[in-house]
């Protein structure tokens, strides 16, 4: 009879040790379950902000670009009013054209702005400034040589008015084409102007590709750091289970030796 219950007691015990360790296999893996969906989670999560971010460094690329290829057709169109403009219908039409090529230009570099601004990108923000406040002092270059015929001391801005509205300049710059249009002295009064604007335009799409390129690599940085992250985890959840496996298996041996 002793030993029945003794064989019954051994029972019990091998059975509450095999439910213990059951519980413990099941509590290790949905530890390691719930360890890898967060990582996986986060992993996830920093795609996303960082593909968001990638697209929007991108379109200060196109703004860039486009404000590129906008200055550029603006000096074409600014060599159509001084090789193409001698009848003043042409002259005329070349001039809106350039003057609205301006006007999409300046639009284009406020949507530089306002993107890296957002992006918290100071450096290129002040940058983009840069060459806005250089481009309007261009510009206005330009408008002051077509207003006055590309005379010297000439002022655009408050002329014999003494206004700054935008009638008031177009009627000046009108006359100046109507009166005063001589293409060798425009020309003479803004040459190269230009070019170092044009550079300026250049250095910018740079800086955007290059920190694209350097958020890419940081990105590619952390992904590596999660995933070596994830696996000493899971390596190490994996190494205490079966410590603690081994343990309760010990104490059942243990316990079937000290009986016999």
């Amino acid at each position: 009879m002793s030993d029945s219950k003794a064989a019954s007691h051994d029972l019990m015990n091998l059975r509450n040790t095999l439910t213990r360790t059951a519980c413990l296999i099941l509590l290790t893996l949905l530890s390691v379950g719930l360890v890898s969906v967060f990582s996986i989670w986060s992993i996830n999560k920093q795609h996303t902000m960082l593909q968001d971010r990638m697209v929007r460094i991108l379109q200060l690329t196109d703004d860039a670009r486009a404000a590129e290829v906008l200055h550029k057709l603006q000096i074409q169109e600014w060599k159509n009013i001084l090789l193409r403009g001698s009848d003043p219908k042409d002259r005329s039409i070349f001039f809106e054209s350039f003057n609205n090529l301006g006007l999409q230009l300046e639009v284009r570099l406020s949507d530089l702005h306002r993107g890296a601004n957002n992006l918290k990108l100071d450096t290129l923000v002040a940058k983009v400034d840069e060459v806005a406040s250089r481009y309007a002092k261009v510009h206005d270059a330009y408008l002051t040589a077509l207003a006055t015929g590309g005379r010297e001391n000439a002022v655009l801005h408050q002329a014999s008015t003494g206004s700054n509205d935008i009638r008031v300049r177009r009627d000046q710059i009108q006359l100046g084409l109507d009166t005063l249009f001589n293409p060798r002295q425009i020309d003479q009064a803004v040459r190269g102007i230009d070019r170092e604007i044009s550079t300026s335009f250049d250095d910018i799409a740079d800086e955007i590709m290059l920190l694209a390129k350097g958020y890419l690599i940081e990105a590619q940085h952390n992904d590596r750091v999660r995933y070596e992250q994830l696996v000493r985890v899971m390596w190490g959840a994996l190494g205490v289970s079966i410590a603690m496996i081994g343990y309760l298996l010990w104490q059942v041996v243990r316990g079937q030796g000290q009986r016999s």
